[in-house]
């Protein structure tokens, strides 16, 4: 069920968000479009109003936060690899590379009218420089990727054999291996991935 706001919750939040500037933009457009139609100044007011708060809703919808899921688990990766320091830069870069890929297949998956908020979740999330190699390792993922599923499962395997079994990232990892071997698309963009998204682990800056 949608979240009511009241105009000052709705633009405290919008602020704090970071998306009051564009919210604000697309409110007056909707109000002068309604006014070009005939409504009344206050009619059209209160209707671009509501109109802004379905765009920029306060709970994301479920496709848009299936992208977050994929987009932060890629750039704050695992917390903690294992092995020598070059198994774990090369894990690192990997990791990024497979959820950032799934991220693109989400967003190209979602319905047009939620692109604008995965959009705003790129701009807030990937405001840092991303693990060192990774855009390497995902350029190789999105031009060559049969070549880059081999190495991807070489590199996870190698990290699960470092891992005790009760670490709470093993599963990440091994459910990552599931889904590398069964989807041959790997994460193909205009279908959703398959799985879900049972092993992530959702980060929030809002």
């Amino acid at each position: 069920m949608a979240v009511t706001e009241s105009k000052i919750e709705l633009t405290d939040r919008l602020r704090r968000q970071g998306l009051w500037g564009e919210a604000s933009k697309y409110k007056d457009e909707v109000k002068d479009r309604l006014r070009t139609e005939g409504h009344s100044r206050k009619e059209a007011g209160e209707l671009a109003w509501a109109e802004m708060q379905k765009r920029y809703p306060a709970k994301d919808p479920p496709e848009v936060r299936d992208f977050y899921t994929a987009l932060a688990d890629g750039a704050y990766e695992l917390t903690t690899p294992r092995g020598d320091a070059a198994e774990k830069s090369e894990f690192t870069e990997v990791w990024f590379a497979l959820r950032i890929l799934e991220a693109i297949g989400r967003y190209e998956a979602m319905p047009s009218e939620q692109r604008h908020l995965a959009r705003h979740k790129i701009r807030q999330t990937l405001d840092d420089e991303p693990p060192r190699g990774g855009l390497v390792a995902l350029t190789l993922a999105l031009v060559e990727r049969e070549d880059f599923r081999t190495t991807a499962e070489r590199i996870l395997r190698n990290q699960v054999t470092l891992m005790p079994d009760d670490d709470c990232d093993r599963r990440c990892i091994e459910e990552m291996l599931v889904r590398l071997d069964s989807d041959r698309e790997l994460f193909p963009t205009g279908k959703p991935p398959r799985g879900g998204d049972r092993y992530s682990r959702p980060h929030d800056r809002s």
